[in-house]
């Protein structure tokens, strides 16, 4: 019986050093992306950015996506993934952002829509239309229509307390 016991207590012992082990590797992380040149970005962009429901973490995603759309998957990935776990980057983002609703979510994917293509297309664009000042153009335009639309679905959402299903009907 004192076999069973200590046994019981020394497993005890071992999920606690595992999960302190877990928050720690995930605090770490997290202070390297916050400490990234994209991550100082990313706070940088934050006081504009946060009227449509996006913080710096989500900013670093929507940085790296200029390079590829598919990129901001990848990076929200990478800043919540969670060591030899198998959730999903949806759960754990759930785990690791208080407040995230689906209003942020539905903010989120309509900016992803409008948001300006990848540096390649915007090279091509350059090219075909012989006007970098054209190109630039269609970046300001598209970031800014896609941040107003963000904006204006995150925050009218939040005012009339809507969640992001009822916004979007």
């Amino acid at each position: 019986a004192k076999q069973g016991t200590d046994a019981k207590k020394i497993a005890k012992a071992l999920r606690k050093v595992q999960r302190t082990r877990r928050k720690l590797r995930r605090e770490l992380r997290a202070a390297q992306f916050e400490n990234s040149f994209l991550g100082m970005m990313g706070h940088t962009l934050e006081p504009v950015t946060q009227y449509g429901g996006f913080n710096w973490r989500i900013n670093i995603a929507l940085l790296s996506a200029f390079a590829a759309k598919e990129n901001s998957a990848a990076t929200l990935g990478a800043i919540y993934a969670v060591d030899g776990s198998n959730k999903s980057v949806q759960e754990s983002m759930k785990e690791g952002e208080e407040g995230f609703t689906s209003l942020h979510a539905l903010a989120l994917m309509l900016f992803m829509a409008l948001y300006p293509p990848c540096i390649p297309t915007l090279i091509m664009v350059r090219m075909q239309t012989a006007s970098t000042k054209l190109m630039c153009f269609s970046v300001a335009y598209q970031t800014l229509l896609g941040l107003g639309v963000a904006t204006f679905v995150f925050t009218g959402g939040k005012m009339l307390n809507l969640t992001g299903m009822q916004m979007m009907w």
